[in-house]
């Protein structure tokens, strides 16, 4: 878990750091073709007293252009539990002391929904280049929470790999 420090938005001042810890977790993949996709993975053990858990679900549709092009559509979705919820999005009494935010305890649901775009570049046997987007509209849990100040995310990814 990669945590969060109060100090990157003034809408988190007071709320305090969460540590950036190890979590446990896996992964299933299912392909149901060369095409279709399937992918789940879960997480434990973030947030303030370590027993936040995500679950991401998402599906993947690949298109071959070429031999060595491809697109990727993918929709995804993540459900976070209580725990993780109040360490991220809620706010205690002693939080809510400090920040002037209203003590609030989210429940349980859906953190995000998302949609990517990526498009692949085999340049030979060993390398790869992938660009893509990715849109994620926060859950409405999230979007209720004092800090937040967005209701979506987005981003623009370049990645290179070499295969062994």
């Amino acid at each position: 878990d990669h945590g969060r420090k109060q100090n990157v938005s003034t809408a988190l001042g007071g709320l305090g750091d969460i540590a950036m810890r190890a979590e446990l977790g896996g992964f299933y993949n299912l392909a149901l073709s060369r095409e279709i996709k399937f992918n789940t993975g879960l997480r434990y053990g973030a947030g303030q007293d370590r027993h936040g858990a995500v679950l991401d679900l998402g599906m993947n549709y690949r298109i071959a252009l070429t031999e060595d092009r491809f697109l990727t559509l993918g929709i995804k979705t993540s459900y976070a539990n209580n725990h993780y919820m109040q360490s991220y999005f809620g706010v205690t009494a002693a939080q809510s002391a400090r920040s002037g935010y209203a003590v609030s305890t989210p429940k349980a649901g859906i953190s995000e929904v998302g949609l990517s775009a990526n498009y692949l570049y085999k340049i030979d046997r060993n390398w790869s280049v992938l660009t893509g987007i990715s849109y994620a509209q926060l859950g409405s849990i999230v979007q209720a929470a004092p800090m937040s100040r967005s209701h979506s995310a987005s981003s623009l990814n370049l990645l290179t790999s070499y295969t062994f």
